[in-house]
């Protein structure tokens, strides 16, 4: 029997975003995709029925991440019964990520996850041994230079995503935030340092996501996010892309 239930492969093609754009303009043209599967608490909604919680996912009995999901009102449709506090469930979705100040000043990044598909994990004997899943992958330009330290490497993300204009209900706007990539793993940190990578090469990363409790400046409760690169892949530099653009001219 599948762990699975709730959304069908056909879910992926009914998230229905009504929107003015062409089909092939919906969506950020750079990978943006977070796949979770973890335990279900704050359960809440808004005026719009769309539902908010947290998700915790644990690597061990020591070190696990709480992850803020939003379940928009039409992917919601689609999910049998209701979320209900412990839950596990598998979800896919979009990060979106917001900066903010915390209470000593230094800057962070807050993540939201929005959620495209929700499963519940099957509720038997075998639940405990669905291990929990934190994965995520983006295909984006770095925006800062890629700084080595002595134990660390990293450099902040171009992240894209869409968000539902306040004005038009019907539109939704293309948003430019940025995301921290820390590297720890020494092999990864040398094969990154050999690549030469520069402000504005395009990559693509793979890791999981992993946040701290805190305090921000309005003394709001705010998880500091970053990703953690088990994988970072050149796609494009930007001297390639100055080369292209000079070629186009002279012909």
């Amino acid at each position: 029997m599948s762990v699975f239930r709730g959304l069908t492969r056909h879910a992926v093609n009914s998230v229905r975003l009504m929107t003015t754009k062409p089909f092939n303009k919906q969506f950020p043209r750079n990978l943006n995709e977070v796949k979770l599967i973890g335990s279900v608490s704050n359960v809440h909604t808004n005026k719009n029925n769309d539902t908010f919680l947290y998700l915790s996912t644990y690597e061990n009995y020591k070190s696990y991440s709480i992850h803020k999901v939003v379940i928009p009102v039409f992917t919601l449709e689609k999910f049998p019964g209701s979320i209900e506090e412990k839950q596990k469930l598998f979800i896919t979705g979009q990060l979106r990520a917001k900066e903010f100040n915390d209470e000593n000043g230094k800057r962070g990044t807050s993540v939201q996850i929005v959620a495209h598909n929700v499963f519940q994990c099957e509720n038997n004997n075998d639940n405990n041994k669905l291990d929990d899943q934190n994965h995520v992958e983006i295909e984006s330009y770095i925006w800062t230079d890629v700084k080595h330290k002595e134990n660390l490497t990293h450099f902040h993300a171009d992240l894209r995503y869409l968000k539902k204009n306040r004005i038009n209900n019907g539109q939704f706007d293309e948003v430019n935030n940025f995301m921290p990539v820390m590297i720890y793993d020494e092999i990864l940190r040398k094969s990154v340092f050999d690549s030469s990578l520069n402000r504005l090469d395009k990559v693509r990363v793979e890791g999981s996501l992993k946040n701290s409790r805190c305090t921000d400046d309005t003394g709001k409760t705010q998880f500091k996010t970053i990703i953690v690169a088990n994988r970072v892949s050149k796609l494009l530099t930007i001297t390639k892309v100055i080369k292209e653009k000079e070629q186009i001219i002279l012909n």
